[in-house]
C-alpha cells in the first residue's frame, strides 16, 4: 500500500491555498497531482485537520476472513494427520493466501 504525503508537503499545500492561489497552481507548484490537492483541501475544510486518514487493515483482515476456512482444514488435519502437519499444512495454505493475491 503506498504511503500518505507527508504533513508537512500538505501544510505547504494548504498554506498556498489558503494565500489565494488556485489548486492547479499548488499541484503545479509543488509537483503533485491535482486530485491530491483538490482532495485534501475538500478533507480539510470538512475536518479542520491536515492528518492523513488511517491506514486500511492490511493482512490483519485478511486473516479475519481466511479464519473460518482454517479452523474447518485445522480440525480435519489434526484428526487424521495430527498437529505437526497441521502447522505444516497451515503455513503452506498462508503462503498460498498471500500470494494469490486475495485481499
Amino acid at each position: 500500500m503506498p504511503k500518505a504525503y507527508s504533513l508537512n508537503l500538505r501544510e505547504r499545500v494548504a498554506r498556498f491555498v489558503d494565500l489565494g492561489r488556485s489548486r492547479r497552481a499548488a499541484s503545479a507548484h509543488l509537483k503533485g497531482a491535482v486530485s491530491f490537492v483538490v482532495n485534501l483541501m475538500k478533507a480539510y475544510r470538512r475536518t479542520g485537520s491536515r492528518e492523513p486518514k488511517p491506514g486500511g487493515g492490511g493482512a490483519t483482515r485478511s486473516l479475519i476472513r481466511i479464519a473460518p476456512f482454517c479452523r474447518s482444514v485445522s480440525r480435519r488435519i489434526t484428526i487424521l494427520m495430527g498437529p505437526a502437519c497441521f502447522r505444516v499444512v497451515m503455513a503452506a495454505l498462508m503462503i498460498l493466501w498471500n500470494t494469490s493475491g486475495t485481499p
